[in-house]
């Protein structure tokens, strides 16, 4: 074989070598992060899961509410005790609603390295010019395009679940913000403070 022939052939066979451990360190990375989201994505289930708990826990209201009893004794307000509670819970719900945008801002983040968004652009475009990268490099960024294009539709349904289970637990906020006023539609004033009074003794995340 002639010389100039068996260095091409070398150079190819160095590039496809480069091309498939680029390929294996991708697919590692790829299971990296799909671990690391589904960590994240359970740790936001469980947590709403316990604000769903904390919000329909039933709450001892049988027992004497000393708190109750002083107000109705002394002549207070019922109906400001239960604005003062519903405004606790609003800034709870508030509160919690920013923790976990927060959370999943955050998750958003860090689940793509910088290299990894660079290749998704150029995915995207493959005219792209980056000058941070030499002409074989870009030629074997492009080989890897369909697997590229692959990833990342299954990165966007990932995206797309994690924003879902964002969305609901704020839904969930949202309607834990507001039972009370839900509550004095069917119970009396009296009734709906001790409900709350007896959550916020219980310390039931108010």
């Amino acid at each position: 074989m002639e010389p100039e022939i068996q260095n091409t052939v070398e150079k190819r066979q160095r590039r496809l070598a480069k091309n498939k451990e680029s390929a294996r360190k991708s697919r590692k990375r790829k299971k990296h992060y799909i671990d690391f989201l589904e960590k994240k994505v359970n740790a936001l289930s469980q947590e709403a899961d316990r604000l769903r708990q904390q919000l329909y826990k039933k709450p001892n209201i049988h027992g004497n509410n000393h708190e109750l009893r002083n107000a109705l004794i002394h002549g207070e307000n019922i109906k400001d005790t239960i604005e003062s509670i519903q405004e606790k819970l609003s800034q709870s719900c508030s509160q919690r609603k920013e923790h976990i945008q927060f959370l999943v801002d955050e998750v958003l983040d860090v689940m793509i390295p910088n290299h990894a968004k660079l290749l998704l652009v150029m995915c995207q475009n493959p005219d792209i010019e980056v000058p941070e990268l030499t002409p074989e490099q870009i030629s074997s960024i492009k080989q890897l395009q369909p697997d590229l294009a692959q990833e990342q539709a299954k990165l966007k349904e990932v995206v797309g679940e994690l924003k879902q289970v964002k969305e609901e637990m704020s839904e969930l906020l949202d309607w834990g913000g507001k039972i009370p006023q839900e509550m004095c539609e069917y119970l009396t004033n009296e009734q709906v403070a001790e409900i709350l009074l007896s959550l916020e003794s219980e310390n039931v995340g108010i």
